[in-house]
């Protein structure tokens, strides 16, 4: 069934490898300036004496081999092996030291691989989807990140930005056409109101910004410090929604130009109303898509309720209020409040610029007024969704958390509520750092705990430093440690409470869904829901039973896709088509992150909270590497449900409407679907991990001793590369994996309904 590539997509092909292979030969014995005053050669490790690693330089003939110091850190957490390609640096007297390992080698041929299956796969529209691709990365790349260094207020930096890659990405897609345009308008409105509200949740959830380590090291950079890092994380939520609202646009305005196509007589209310109807069909898995490309970047903060007193204790109420858990939740809430509003704001414009005539008798089938029942049945939802936020909010508010105890001492430490009453104005705030001494004097009451309704007076250290601040004004919730011991207690502020705030935000967005959606949105969130108890085992067997983290949230995976499919399409044949084909392009793009991720060296520590984690002793006995392949994979997982239910949707609408259709004709007419969504879907998962990862992609150009070669190698860099291929790589393999189990599975369906 699958067609030879076209003569124009062998020379596309031809001159991907050629390209690759070139880019390969340029880099392979280049060298840079190192930020210690030395030269930084390439070079393989052929053996170890007396604690130093042996490197046989590359490309420099009057230095053959050096003896390195090296450090686990420089190594990625892990000493080098013999073989492995590293980066040494040279200085004058001599001294050479490893200071990374060489991956760009690797990830060119990943890339290769990736380019070349979107090529043989996308057919005919091969050459303007790379195209547009290539465009997203570049001009995130090259033209945003210099407009924020440039002093551009990164949210009208982002929405420049995005509003040319909009255009760009949709012509290159869709043509010059009207429908082009309303494609346009579309995103442009859901990117506006993506912009205003990740500005109002960064406040809601009293972000500074700063709240990991790579955060941290752009702000200790000569030039990092004039960054807003606040209107930084506003800026990084709204590109990380920029591909769902370009792929959900897409949707919507194709779907009411085909229908203004097949009936011009239809008015333009029906055709938006038509539009809508589509909106809410795809919003389902438009909402995983998010979902899971942040769970899976973040797999490891979702793992730290799992270990509880072993090591390294969190408390789940301090979780829910880390920076970094807000974030990520705000990545997700926000987006997802700006793709349910592109849905109405582009069925109306292309509504209005459909083209055909309209006339006033309009012929489409007036629909039948609700019965009482169903009027019914959205104010007991509403009510039972705002009670279930109120009981949150209660449990929210009165819960704490009692440490084990350690050592001998008697001292009870807690971790409680508090609401502060009155502080010192903030006027120190982000001066100079060495000026650690500084306190802020807060008077705040105890809202639960054992010393609930008490007053205390805290002593709120201020150092400048925004990473470790928690600087309070009067109203603000915050999380506090206490300390009582022979009837005295000390209290100090560990972070603003951002729990009540989250389930607020939460409350918001489900109503938003459940308002713009109806009944499709309800079933997406039960879908969701059904999600999570799945993905919460699967982490508990990580955590608490060492189990490898790969297999475990491959089979997770593969539960998730049969149990989303089934609450949005039933148990039919097209939902199990697509939920297979969906797990066997997340399979796929799993096995390529393992390999890829075992073949350049890497530890899986890159994360923060993982890191917290080892170095704590909790979770000595996990799978690290596994467990970045695992999060990959988890990755996938939306993005692939989202183009295989096309797909397999597609071949059933044909196989109905065209009874005499044979396997090969549902094959094509698959393809021909995925091809269509196969750009806007792989930008959906590009966008997201590159909106998450702004500070990661200034920190180059902010860090000015820090060569972009070396960049480009660095553990954080090359994991996100990898996380971006691979996933890529996984959504490309669903298509052809749906297409072929949907030509089997629904004709056969077809032929037993003729018996």
């Amino acid at each position: 069934m699958p067609k030879l590539p076209s003569v124009r997509n062998i020379l596309i092909l031809l001159g991907i490898w050629a390209a690759v292979l070139y880019a390969h030969h340029q880099i392979s014995s280049c060298s840079c300036a190192g930020s210690r005053g030395g030269i930084v050669y390439r070079g393989s490790v052929t053996g170890e004496t007396d604690g130093r690693v042996n490197v046989k330089i590359a490309g420099c003939p009057s230095l053959d081999s050096v003896r390195a110091v090296c450090s686990p850190i420089a190594g990625g957490g892990a000493r080098p092996s013999v073989g492995q390609r590293v980066f040494v640096e040279v200085r004058d007297g001599g001294e050479a030291t490893v200071v990374g390992l060489v991956r760009d080698g690797a990830m060119l041929y990943l890339a290769g691989i990736f380019l070349s299956l979107f090529v043989i796969v996308g057919g005919k529209q091969a050459l303007g989807s790379t195209a547009g691709l290539i465009a997203a990365f570049a001009g995130t790349l090259f033209v945003l990140v210099p407009m924020i260094m440039a002093g551009v207020h990164p949210q009208l930096a982002v929405l420049a930005t995005s509003a040319g890659l909009a255009v760009l990405i949709s012509v290159l897609i869709s043509g010059v056409r009207r429908r082009t345009a309303a494609i346009i308008a579309g995103c442009m409105g859901g990117l506006l109101i993506t912009c205003i509200l990740a500005a109002i949740s960064s406040s809601f959830l009293r972000m500074t910004g700063v709240y990991s380590a790579l955060t941290q090291d752009l702000w200790y950079t000569g030039r990092g410090t004039g960054l807003d890092f606040v209107k930084l994380l506003s800026a990084g939520i709204t590109l990380g929604a920029l591909g769902v609202v370009i792929d959900l646009a897409t949707a919507v305005a194709s779907a009411v130009f085909e229908v203004a196509e097949v009936n011009p007589a239809m008015s333009r209310r029906n055709l938006a109303l038509a539009g809508l109807r589509v909106g809410r069909d795809v919003m389902g898995t438009e909402l995983n898509t998010l979902v899971f490309a942040y769970a899976g970047a973040q797999v490891g903060l979702l793992l730290l309720p799992f270990f509880g007193p072993k090591g390294y204790e969190l408390p789940i109420i301090q979780i829910l209020s880390l920076q970094g858990f807000a974030a990520e939740a705000a990545h997700i809430l926000v987006g997802t409040a700006g793709l349910i509003l592109t849905i109405p704001l582009t069925a109306l414009v292309a509504g209005l610029t459909a083209p055909g005539r309209r006339v006033r008798a309009d012929n489409t089938p007036k629909r039948r007024r609700a019965s009482l029942k169903s009027r019914a049945f959205w104010p007991a939802t509403v009510t039972c969704w705002t009670a279930l936020a109120v009981v949150a909010l209660w449990f929210c508010a009165r819960s704490y958390h009692t440490y084990a105890e350690g050592g001998s001492g008697k001292a009870a430490r807690r971790l409680v509520r508090a609401e502060v009453l009155a502080a010192d104005p903030p006027a120190a705030r982000f001066e100079v750092r060495a000026n650690a001494e500084r306190k802020q004097n807060v008077n705040a009451l105890l809202l639960s705990g054992p010393m609930a309704a008490t007053e205390m007076t805290i002593y709120n250290a201020v150092s400048g430093f925004p990473g470790h601040d928690k600087l309070v004004r009067p109203g603000d919730r915050v999380l506090v440690k206490t300390v009582s011991s022979e009837g005295r207690a000390v209290a100090s502020i560990i972070d603003h409470d951002r729990g009540r705030s989250l389930i607020a935000m939460v409350w918001a967005v489900g109503l938003l869904v459940m308002a713009v959606g109806g009944r499709n949105g309800l079933r997406a969130m039960g879908a969701l829901a059904l999600c999570a108890p799945v993905l919460g085992l699967g982490l508990y067997l990580i955590a608490a039973r060492s189990m490898p983290a790969l297999p475990v949230l491959a089979v997770a995976a593969l539960l998730i896709c049969a149990a989303v499919f089934i609450v949005l399409a039933g148990p039919t044949r097209k939902a199990a088509c697509a939920a297979g084909g969906a797990f066997g392009g997340i399979a796929v793009g799993g096995i390529c992150a393992a390999a890829a991720g075992s073949l350049m060296g890497f530890t899986g520590l890159q994360s923060d909270s993982l890191f917290a984690i080892r170095m704590f002793g909790s979770g000595g006995s996990i799978d690290y590497r596994g467990l970045l392949s695992a999060g990959i994979l988890l990755g996938i997982v939306g993005v692939a449900m989202d183009v295989a239910i096309a797909v397999a949707s597609s071949a059933g609408e044909i196989a109905s409407a065209k009874p005499t259709a044979d396997r090969a004709e549902l094959w094509r007419r698959g393809m021909s679907v995925g091809r269509k969504v196969m750009c806007t879907m792989v930008l959906a998962l590009l966008f997201a991990y590159l909106g998450a990862n702004i500070p990661l992609l200034i920190l180059p150009q902010a860090a000015e001793d820090m060569p972009m070669m070396l960049a480009l190698n660095n553990d954080r860099f090359a994991c996100e590369e990898l996380r971006i291929i691979a996933g890529g790589i996984g959504v490309v393999a669903a298509i052809p994996a749906t297409a072929f189990l949907a030509s089997v599975f629904i004709k056969k369906a077809a032929y037993e309904s003729e018996g």
